[in-house]
């Protein structure tokens, strides 16, 4: 079976962020713990393809080189979204790691030890939540030099400075190095953007699934081509995730065929 690297955010991973009783009751994500099907799962499934899935909620682009450049498996097909502009990260040194280097090695995305060196936020951790403090927490435990809150803080306030134009110029810039990268090592790159908008760049040598859509992202899709209201919990339970059902609906309708055709 042909293996396929899955590169993307938590709307690749059919993770949410509100882990509310009332979200969880629902039932519009996979279980984890119960090893429900992602729906890229449900993807490869259809395709008969075994994922390489470093999908990982709250990292852009920034981290997406080096989670590619980790992976030692042999694959000859990649399935990677297009992230926005809203994820950042923070690098904390820590006490006492030899480094290896170990943003490079593949466990250190797949086994999540990211999470004692590197703190991602967005503007939402500005409020703090349970689980904002907890990652602080954990980063802090160990640190060379502890972030305080107060400057964890700061960093979030600043975003609201950033040139959203200039990092959407990045984004292209990186997906367009890392799209030549893959090709030169004779993996077909396929894209889709979920809510990175397209239309301001030139996608001709991509391999773009947005390319079946009369709109730019599968956001701007579900929201005016189908009536989906993202403060609808029957379409987004947590307000900002695509339920998976919907998802799976998308793959039927836009993914499988396309790549199908590809590979």
């Amino acid at each position: 079976m042909r293996n396929i690297l899955i590169i993307g955010t938590s709307h690749t991973t059919d993770k949410h962020y509100d882990y509310s009783p009332e979200v969880e009751a629902g039932n519009y994500y996979p279980n984890y713990n119960k090893g429900e099907e992602l729906w890229t799962e449900y993807l490869c499934s259809k395709l008969s393809l075994n994922p390489i899935n470093l999908a990982i909620g709250g990292f852009g682009i920034e981290t997406y080189a080096a989670r590619i450049h980790s992976v030692k498996e042999e694959y000859d097909i990649a399935l990677i979204e297009m992230p926005n502009n809203a994820r950042h990260e923070l690098y904390i040194e820590q006490k006492g790691v030899e480094y290896k280097p170990n943003y490079l090695f593949e466990n250190f995305w797949s086994d999540k030890l990211y999470k004692n060196e590197i703190l991602k936020f967005n503007a939402s951790d500005y409020d703090l939540t349970n689980v904002t403090v907890k990652k602080i927490n954990r980063i802090n435990k160990n640190a060379e030099i502890p972030i305080p809150i107060e400057d964890f803080k700061a960093n979030v306030r600043n975003t609201a400075r950033h040139n959203e134009h200039l990092q959407n110029d990045n984004i292209y810039a990186t997906i367009t190095l890392i799209n030549g990268y893959l090709k030169s090592k004779k993996v077909l790159p396929i894209w889709f953007s979920y809510n990175f908008d397209i239309d301001n760049y030139n996608f001709d040598d991509f391999i773009l699934v947005n390319k079946e859509l009369n709109y730019p992202t599968f956001l701007d899709y579900v929201r005016f081509e189908l009536g989906y209201k993202e403060d609808d919990m029957n379409y987004f339970g947590d307000g900002s995730h695509l339920n998976s059902k919907f998802w799976r609906n998308l793959v039927d309708d836009f993914f499988v065929d396309f790549i199908k055709r590809r590979i």
